[in-house]
């Protein structure tokens, strides 16, 4: 899962050295990015006022000492509650241009977020929002209209569908009902990055109406089939476990096996092909210090000792078919690994945006660099940072995508909390590769397709799959 403000609780402690206001520039377009705050946390006075990203539904109030974020509409305006300390965290540098502004939370490579000035808050921010379940309803339904990105590609009326639900909600019903409501209009978006989460009556409860794929019918037939283990999920556990144990014992044989970043990172060697597994995009700091920059060192470093273990290998096999995502910068990162020069991975745009898209970079690493042939794996389950790795692969000339169609949820997560406290999470952005193509929803299709989970031998496919790959077979 990828979102903005998923990483702002670990980045509390971020905050720039050096008394004066740091100017960087970044790698890509050169531009001179100034701090937001210094060492002793004063915030720079250009950026005092009101600023409006109407993209993303966001206001910034910003003051001498101050600064809150605001998610706005028609409807209400309600208050997230992340500290000061950690938004200007996230939002660490700024490029002002007279009434326009840019954030961003690195120099390069890193979402830019752009905002204009407003002379005074909107008038549904200066009254606090009604929590009734028509208000509710109300904010839920203006949201999901003016953010999420992908009404088109599900075939969703989203107009219709609210004229034909509105009916049901009044002011007295119950959060049970309205829940269901809820997920009633948010059926058919069948979208990986799109979930509504509630405590209902003291339970809590989670709505994602993502697509079925192949492979959860296949393993949910079999653990009916057992009686052994109990529970669907420990069944599933259970089966990846298995794969992991299979690939670890019968393919790489102990073959100059290792592993880094507890284990986010493993390798081997199937004959003279090197194999690098890379689980998740995040998890890498290794410490108490979970701040983008250590997340960055810590995925060079795992990366790095996985390389250079596997330096006299003819040709190696990278495997994400098991990565459930995490953070777009670290897919960058381990990717710049592979490149031998700066090559254009992906662009991206928030849902409606006027500037134009924001383009991003796989640039070489300064060491440890592994240039021979290489074979990116992929799977159903691959997913959102590790389609963003895949897309930054796929522009390498040396590497090659084999395996299963990704799972097709790109897009960052815009979290948005309803005027009740309810949590939805929706996509608001468009991810386009370098030849014009979007893979939202469908997956990000490999150059040479190959069944990784064969249904009729779910436990023993995919190592056998990697050994072909290895050997040249396919």
């Amino acid at each position: 899962m990828k979102s903005l403000l998923k990483i702002y609780i670990p980045l509390l402690s971020v905050i720039l050295c050096g008394s004066a206001w740091s100017l960087v520039a970044t790698p890509a377009t050169g531009q001179n990015l100034i701090s937001t705050t210094n060492s002793t946390g004063d915030i720079n006075p250009q950026l005092h006022g009101i600023w409006q990203n109407p993209r993303k539904g966001w206001l910034l109030e910003i003051g001498n000492n101050s600064a809150r974020l605001l998610n706005y509409t028609a409807q209400a305006c309600i208050p997230d509650e992340m500290p000061k300390e950690a938004l200007l965290g996230l939002l660490r540098f700024f490029e002002r241009d007279g009434d326009m502004l840019q954030l961003s939370l690195r120099a390069g490579n890193s979402t830019v977020y752009h905002f204009d000035r407003l002379q005074t808050l909107p008038a549904t921010c200066k009254a606090s929002p009604e929590a009734t379940p028509v208000a509710t309803f109300n904010y839920f339904a203006e949201v999901m209209a003016a953010y999420y990105a992908f009404f088109d590609l599900y075939d969703v009326d989203w107009a219709q569908r609210r004229e034909a639900f509105e009916k049901k909600v009044t002011p007295s019903t119950t959060d049970a009902a309205l829940f269901d409501v809820f997920a009633g209009m948010l059926e058919g978006l069948k979208d990986g990055h799109l979930s509504l989460i509630a405590e209902v009556d003291g339970e809590n409860k989670r709505f994602t109406p993502t697509r079925t794929r192949t492979l959860g019918p296949n393993l949910d037939e079999l653990f009916y089939q057992q009686e052994k283990i109990k529970s669907l999920g420990a069944f599933h556990t259970n089966w990846m476990q298995e794969n992991m144990r299979t690939l670890g014992k019968k393919v790489l044989n102990k073959r100059g096996q290792g592993s880094a970043a507890d284990e986010n990172i493993r390798w081997g060697k199937i004959g003279k092909t090197g194999y690098i597994q890379i689980r998740g995009m995040e998890g890498y700091a290794g410490s108490d210090d979970f701040s983008l920059a250590a997340e960055l060192a810590g995925a060079h470093d795992a990366i790095s000792k996985a390389i250079h273990a596997l330096k006299d290998t003819e040709s190696l096999i990278v495997d994400v078919a098991f990565n459930r995502g995490g953070l777009d910068e670290v897919s960058l990162a381990l990717a710049s690994h592979f490149a031998d020069d700066s090559y254009l991975a992906y662009t991206k745009a928030a849902h409606g945006a006027v500037a134009a898209p924001q383009p991003f970079y796989v640039t070489p690493a300064a060491s440890a660099k592994y240039l021979k042939p290489v074979a990116l794996v992929t799977s159903q389950i691959s997913v959102s940072a590790a389609e963003i790795f895949t897309l930054a692969m796929r522009v390498l000339p040396n590497v090659t995508h084999y395996g299963e169609a990704t799972f097709g949820a790109l897009s960052d997560i815009l979290p948005k909390t309803l005027p009740n406290g309810w949590a939805l999470g929706l996509s608001n952005e468009h991810y386009v590769d370098v030849n014009g193509e979007a893979w939202e929803g469908r997956g990000i299709t490999p150059d040479k397709p190959v069944l990784l989970f064969d249904p009729d031998d779910i436990f023993n496919s995919y190592p056998r799959v990697l050994e072909q790959i290895a050997s040249g077979a396919l």
